[in-house]
């Protein structure tokens, strides 16, 4: 309903998307100058101060917007049969003669009197889609000895070459997901809508829980649980390798308020919390600490700067194959027969305060700055000070009440540590686009008893077009949005984990 929708208007640098007619592709864009959809150059400027969910026509590189009344009548044209895609506007001109039964049709391919060289000037001369489509009617030689089945499938088809809509939805967690899911799968590791879904409504995510999540969705998860969150909570983005990826977290619209919760934590720095937990039990902060703590992290906008990488020696083992299956684990040290080695350690993606601002100031994530930078006075190989280590244990000591793994690599070597850093009676989610993985976290969850109420699912879903008097599912569609394994940990996990070694070689312990 636009009218409904008349408050909600698109705004220079919002993230939205911008979806065809015919739900075949969709595209993720900001709105600044111009974007490439459907191989060519469109400008935006013309949809700012439009409401969304309007629907717009491309016409020479530009969006052009569909009257509400054209509008409406697409929309309930689509809801109605109306001879399965015929176009309302072309088949009010169409005769009324009696139609052909296909009976005396021959597709010779000589049919039509226009030539290519009349259809380009036709659209060169701005001639809408509409009138270009009456045209090629107008001079068919065959159109009228077809069904009407067959006519309403050629119009379609025409329309669809000619008349190129685009509807213009705002971003949240399912319309990014479907998006995303479109365009590259694999990057989201094959996540489907519903799949996220159920790993939000599964893990009992709301305003002020404290969420450790591992993220390799390029942040499509951190940012769907901050946009649930409203700016209420933390979320303890734990990540593997040199800096966090959590580039889609801009398509979110995210405010400053909103985008201050979400902390990036290194995989490094879980082990030593989770072996203080074991050692001291959870560090329950007073109010005022827990205040201090918030305030330390930084308030306006996030930049992340790629550093440098510094190369080292680092053991060769038998199960290096296996090791990199997992996680990976930068600047640990780790023992191997004798011989105490660091693995190659990369500068850690730095959050740092680039201005005073507002909620309404833009945020960012990503590799927006190109220049490197040294290690800070006082920090480590991994380019995290002192105090920022102190503020990310300080928050792990605390404990969490949510756990989520959404991850491309082997998440059970992560949940041991993960476990440890969990309070009990918090429920917890594990996500993989395969399910021998998470087979594999069953069975050490049960064989501990750390767990009730298990659940290893998978959702088998299918699109359906309910017309008057029948209904057509969707042929092609996605085997499978990947595999989900769910719980409540009961904290009884035993304090023998080797919290010295990294996660791999803890796999092998």
């Amino acid at each position: 309903n636009i009218c409904a929708m008349s408050g909600d208007l698109i705004a220079a640098d919002d993230s939205l998307i911008v979806r065809s007619y015919d739900d075949k592709c969709s595209y993720i864009l900001q709105v600044n100058g111009e974007k490439k959809i459907n191989k060519s150059r469109v400008s935006l400027k013309e949809i700012i101060g439009q409401p969304y969910g309007a629907v717009f026509e491309l016409n020479n590189r530009k969006f052009v917007r569909v009257s509400n009344t054209e509008q409406a009548a697409i929309e309930l044209y689509d809801a109605d049969d109306n001879k399965g895609g015929e176009s309302t506007e072309v088949a009010v001109n169409l005769d009324s003669g009696v139609r052909g039964n296909n009976h005396t049709f021959v597709d010779t391919n000589t049919a039509q009197k226009l030539t290519n060289e009349d259809i380009k000037n036709l659209k060169e001369s701005g001639t809408s889609a509409t009138d270009i489509i009456k045209s090629l009617i107008q001079n068919s030689d065959t159109f009228a000895a077809k069904t009407d089945y067959a006519q309403a499938k050629w119009i379609k088809k025409k329309e669809n070459k000619y008349r190129r809509r685009y509807k213009v939805l705002r971003s949240n967690p399912m319309s990014i997901c479907e998006a995303s899911f479109d365009k590259n799968k694999e990057k989201i590791c094959n996540l489907r809508f519903d799949s996220l879904a159920q790993i939000i409504s599964q893990s009992g995510v709301h305003s002020g829980t404290r969420v450790l999540v591992m993220d390799s969705m390029t942040g499509l998860l951190v940012g769907s649980l901050a946009y649930r969150m409203r700016g209420q909570g933390t979320i303890l983005a734990l990540y593997g390798g040199q800096q966090p990826h959590l580039e889609m977290v801009n398509s979110f619209n995210l405010s400053a308020e909103e985008i201050n919760i979400i902390q990036p934590v290194p995989s490094t720095e879980l082990g030593p919390a989770a072996r203080d937990v074991c050692a001291n039990g959870f560090s329950y902060a007073s109010a005022d600490d827990t205040d201090a703590i918030t305030n330390s992290f930084p308030t306006t906008t996030y930049a992340s700067q790629r550093g440098s990488a510094t190369q080292s020696s680092s053991s060769t083992d038998a199960s290096s194959n296996e090791a990199n299956a997992a996680i990976p684990s930068v600047g640990h040290k780790r023992t191997h027969d004798g011989i105490t080695t660091t693995t190659p350690a990369v500068e850690e993606t730095r959050m740092e305060v680039t201005s005073a601002g507002d909620a309404g100031q833009a945020v960012s994530f990503g590799n927006d700055t190109k220049k490197p930078r040294s290690a800070p006075k006082g920090g480590n190989r991994t380019g995290k000070t002192d105090a920022e280590r102190t503020l990310i244990h300080s928050y792990l000591r605390q404990g969490v009440d949510r756990l989520i793994i959404a991850t491309k690599y082997r998440p059970l070597p992560i949940l041991k540590q993960a476990l440890y850093v969990l309070q009990p009676s918090s429920s917890f989610v594990l996500f993989h686009e395969f399910l021998e993985p998470l087979v594999d976290c069953y069975l050490y969850l049960q064989a501990n008893n750390l767990a009730l109420r298990l659940v290893l699912s998978d959702t088998w879903m299918r699109e359906f077009q309910t017309l008057p008097g029948r209904v057509r599912p969707d042929m092609f569609m996605s085997t499978s949005g990947g595999f989900l394994l769910s719980g409540i940990y009961i904290g009884m996990v035993p304090c023998a984990y080797p919290f010295g070694a990294s996660a791999e070689a803890a796999e092998h312990a």
